[in-house]
């Protein structure tokens, strides 16, 4: 990406906070799409690939795109499922950058060595990574290790920006230092984030307490974990998870609960400075809440008047990675502005 494009994005994006915090006129400056919940693992905390529902056509998703360009977003996130799984994935990935659009997506690897010229266009790519082949394999599914290095092997070649994303849990925690010890190898950055909890306020995403025990951990196994990643950060490790959002799930308190109704650190921006939208085109203010509230499609009413018409959630804070470091940019924290600075 270009600097004097990289300037850009960042002055839209801080416009756009501006505006809200003086004028509260809110419009989404970050949108995370899923273009399909389809998905070729069974992971033992993720069920979305079992979530029904339909996916709009490939005109209905350039459409939507491109509305979402008009009204002032400036950066698009694809997410599953598995998006690389639509056919269509190029064409949504080139209408966005001929937008002006910054445009990231989130994949197991499932596709990409095959795809890989698909992505030519694409800013950056997540690869979900949760340790050495057989915790990897336990979690997400047999032989979806080796997708993830394929993936990220062809990835590097084309010189694709390529970051991975772990969930940090009763396993993967084993596996820091490995995959952290990979970054290094082969060159990209570790996000690391919260495993959402069995919250008896909220749905989870495990299907039984049973289920969730074997991955959740303790609080003193989340601490002893959170510190050890500050730690590394400290020490220049290849580690893109800013030490704001670290220190925050620190001081967290009451791990069997992923959400706040009150937060003195930040305000929540979810359907203020940003959304997200499901395959059906149906716009939430964040991907916590589909399902819970009724979404407003986006095809129906136009992505604009979709999204001025979202309620605000009663929520001002939770444990989600993506959220919470939104969060914290967006009420002008600086050292979350300059780690992220830094690593884009």
């Amino acid at each position: 990406m270009k600097i004097t494009n990289k300037i850009k994005l960042l002055a839209n994006v801080f416009a756009g906070a501006l505006n809200a915090h003086s004028n509260k006129q809110y419009r989404p400056v970050i949108t995370y799409y899923l273009p399909t919940y389809k998905c070729p693992w069974s992971c033992e905390y993720c069920h979305i690939q079992s979530t029904n529902g339909k996916e709009l056509s490939p005109s209905q998703s350039l459409d939507l795109i491109s509305q979402m360009a008009d009204s002032g977003v400036v950066r698009l996130h694809f997410s599953g499922g598995e998006p690389m799984l639509r056919d269509d994935i190029a064409e949504m990935i080139g209408c966005a950058k001929k937008r002006g659009l910054y445009v990231g997506i989130s994949s197991s690897g499932y596709l990409i060595p095959e795809k890989i010229n698909e992505l030519r266009d694409v800013d950056i790519v997540f690869l979900s990574l949760e340790g050495e082949e057989d915790i990897h394999d336990h979690a997400r599914g047999k032989g979806s290790y080796r997708v993830c290095m394929d993936a990220m092997d062809s990835l590097k070649g084309k010189g694709i920006k390529c970051w991975t994303t772990t969930v940090i849990n009763k396993n993967s925690y084993k596996s820091i230092d490995y995959i952290l010890d990979l970054a290094k190898e082969k060159g990209f950055m570790a996000n690391f984030v919260m495993i959402h909890s069995l919250d008896a306020q909220h749905d989870s995403y495990f299907n039984s307490r049973e289920d969730a025990e074997k991955y959740l951990m303790s609080p003193q196994e989340i601490k002893k974990t959170i510190n050890k990643l500050i730690k590394f950060k400290k020490m220049g490790l290849s580690i893109g998870t800013s030490e704001e959002y670290l220190k925050y799930i620190l001081r967290w308190g009451d791990y069997s609960k992923m959400y706040k109704k009150e937060n003195s650190e930040f305000k929540c921006w979810a359907g203020k400075l940003y959304c997200w939208i499901d395959p059906e085109g149906n716009i939430y203010p964040c991907g916590n809440v589909s399902g819970r509230i009724l979404g407003q499609n986006g095809i129906e009413l136009g992505f604009k008047n979709a999204f001025n018409r979202l309620v605000h959630q009663s929520c001002q804070g939770c444990l989600s990675g993506c959220q919470t470091e939104q969060n914290f940019i967006f009420s002008f924290n600086f050292r979350s502005i300059l780690n992220w600075l830094k690593k884009f």
